[in-house]
């Protein structure tokens, strides 16, 4: 959601006390109405017509206190109207809460270094800065993050996003703290958990985090089809702690790849308990190598293929490298009616060019430069023709998950999902306390117990289910507390001189 440009706030204060105001222009009366271009402006017009009209006949501590206050409510205002509408899903569609449109997944893959390093985009404010209104030039309204430092700060590049528009989608497994393919069960440990669950702690407060990814390609052959119930043991265990811990909904997916047995997969892990499902489903597919066409490609079949699917499902990766530079000719059908009935849109692989994974990157980055590549504008030239289909693109609702498949010879899965460590109860419980960040498993640091009265001994832990996590949230920036004081300061000299 773009908001309006605005001025300055000494700008208004200024005007409001030499009861100039009304010189600004942004409010009209007629018949006692009030007309504004935005409701930003029109909500701050109902407040400085009040306090204007009141000041004129206060004293000199009056005015000074209605100027206060005026700046106070500016502020507020703007604060909300910066705000991002929070995501919700209704049936097999992604809806803005606020104004009810669908929203449709448009966005890139951001992983600055690669898929092997340890890296946590969205701690690096100087990258974002670089990056975020770029992403915004390019015209998207998510990305999606394969990796983050759990105990690192977040506040700037998360707001960054959120002012430029921009929603997340967060991978919860690092590069060496995962679910494995291979023997899964000794990976679904105590300590897993513990981290996972950090990790939301550290992005629940985000108003622009849509969902979470419980895995990412955990299942890539029909041979490891034997990871499904513990891929949905974390779903249930995230969606658990979530209800718990968080004053708001955020949804928990899977991004899986396109394998043979992709629809056995997908209704697995969206049916059954509905605090076992999975909110939403994500697919890598990078079948459209360019020349190609709806047909050839395999996209319509993949829509056939999930004509039935309940809940959303959009592409988490998509876009062959093939023939570079790749002119994205997909987009316009990813974004069309032939689609829009089944899936929500994509996100682009991937936001910079890799040494080790060339010919997929939009930019190329030079430490704080940042060079756009072909691709970029391609990809941009196939936003801007975007026709979205009219009204809710023809979403579907339909309560519950699907049909349990059947198991077969390349599809094969215990009914009954692995219970949660008896260890790993207590941060569900009482949260999962002190992050550990990107360190390894069994590093020298280990995981501490959550502050509680049950664990006298911890005293350097959290507690992440703390009201005052999520008061520090997004919406309440560092920087809104200088504005105030010096807002403060500013008024006590003009009612002192």
């Amino acid at each position: 959601m773009e908001t309006d440009k605005h001025p300055p706030i000494r700008f208004l204060l200024w005007n409001y006390l030499n009861s100039e105001f009304a010189d600004l222009q942004i409010c009209k009366r007629k018949k006692n109405h009030l007309k504004a271009k935005s409701a930003y402006n029109r909500q701050l017009c109902e407040i400085s017509s009040v306090f204007k009209d009141f000041s004129t006949k206060t004293n000199k501590f009056k005015m000074f206190f209605s100027a206060f206050l005026h700046v106070f409510l500016w502020i507020a205002v703007y604060r909300q109207v910066k705000a991002l509408n929070p995501i919700v899903i209704v049936g097999n569609a992604f809806f803005d809460s606020i104004t009810g449109e669908r929203f449709y997944v448009k966005g890139v893959d951001y992983q600055p270094g690669g898929s092997s390093s340890l890296v946590d985009p969205l701690s690096n404010i100087r990258g974002c800065e670089r990056d975020i209104p770029i992403m915004k030039e390019l015209g998207i309204n998510a990305i999606r993050v394969y990796q983050v430092d759990n105990s690192d700060n977040h506040d700037r590049c998360m707001k960054l996003l959120e002012e430029n528009g921009i929603y997340l989608f967060l991978d919860i497994n690092t590069a060496l703290i995962s679910l494995w393919s291979v023997n899964t069960a000794s990976s679904y440990t105590d300590e897993y958990l513990q981290n996972i669950f950090a990790t939301v702690d550290a992005f629940k407060k985000y108003v622009n985090v849509i969902g979470f990814f419980a895995g990412n390609e955990i299942v890539s052959s029909p041979e490891q089809s034997n990871a499904l119930p513990w891929i949905k043991s974390v779903v249930r265990d995230l969606k658990s702690y979530i209800q718990k811990h968080s004053k708001r909904k955020i949804y928990v997916g899977y991004s899986a790849t396109d394998i043979n047995n992709r629809v056995p997969t997908a209704m697995y892990l969206n049916c059954g308990n509905d605090n076992h499902r999975v909110d939403f489903y994500a697919i890598n597919l990078y079948s459209w190598c360019s020349p190609s066409n709806f047909m050839t490609s395999g996209y319509s079949q993949r829509v056939l293929d999930f004509s039935a699917y309940t809940i959303p499902i959009f592409f988490s990766e998509y876009g062959c490298n093939r023939n570079p530079p790749r002119p994205f000719d997909e987009v316009q059908y990813i974004y069309s009616r032939e689609m829009s009935g089944v899936f929500s849109g994509g996100l682009v692989y991937e936001w910079t060019e890799e040494l080790g994974n060339p010919n997929y990157g939009l930019v190329y980055i030079n430490g704080r430069t940042l060079q756009k590549k072909q691709d970029f504008y391609n990809l941009k030239y196939q936003y801007e023709k975007i026709n979205l289909p009219e009204g809710s693109g023809g979403y579907k609702v339909v309560s519950g998950g699907n049909k349990c498949p059947e198991n077969s010879f390349s599809f094969n899965v215990y009914t009954e999902l692995p219970k949660m460590p008896k260890s790993a109860e207590k941060y569900l419980k009482h949260g999962a306390g002190k992050p550990l960040g990107l360190r390894p498993l069994g590093s020298k640091n280990k995981y501490p117990k959550p502050e509680n009265p049950d664990f006298p001994d911890d005293k350097d832990s959290t507690n992440s289910n703390d009201d005052d996590d999520d008061d520090s949230a997004s919406m309440k920036h560092y920087s809104y507390k200088k504005i105030y004081f010096i807002l403060f300061i500013s008024l006590f000299r003009i009612y002192l001189f």
